[in-house]
């Protein structure tokens, strides 16, 4: 997640709608690592990668979903059984991600905002990842918020 904050910040101080992906699960081999994220503009720009390319392209277009509806949403992607034509990690693993919007002057874009100026002085991220908590996030910082404590809810 830290390599897309530059981004995801910016955008946020400039009232920039945008979705942001995170890789919330990882089964098997998988190209990137839990806390890969992208962020997705309205216009289309995408920066970052949750999966070095295999499927980019649709969890893009889910923040394009995201952004349109406002709902975030769990996606799962893995091997599929028409490859030819499917979304697949061609590596044989799954990933799971969440894509949720971030709209302009949100209590999650300032988070971002805090995020990045925070560095890797001990604040930290959280994102539900299932029921009532899909696609909530709390920044957690030493003296923050403590993070939920439920199985739904990843630390990036």
């Amino acid at each position: 997640m830290r390599e897309i904050l530059p981004v995801a910040a910016r955008w946020a101080r400039e009232g920039r709608p945008f979705a942001l992906a995170t890789v919330v699960a990882v089964r098997g081999s998988a190209p990137r690592e839990v806390g890969a994220s992208m962020v997705v503009g309205q216009d289309g720009a995408v920066f970052g990668n949750v999966s070095g390319g295999c499927v980019d392209a649709a969890v893009a277009a889910d923040g394009a979903d995201a952004m349109r509806d406002g709902r975030p949403r769990l996606a799962r992607y893995g091997i599929d059984d028409d490859p030819l034509h499917g979304i697949a990690l061609m590596c044989g693993g799954e990933i799971d991600v969440v894509v949720r919007a971030i709209a302009p002057g949100s209590a999650a874009a300032r988070d971002l905002v805090a995020l990045a100026g925070a560095g890797d002085e001990g604040a930290s991220y959280v994102v539900g990842t299932a029921g009532a908590h899909l696609g909530s996030a709390w920044l957690v910082g030493r003296d923050g918020p403590a993070r939920p404590a439920d199985p739904a809810v990843a630390a990036l």
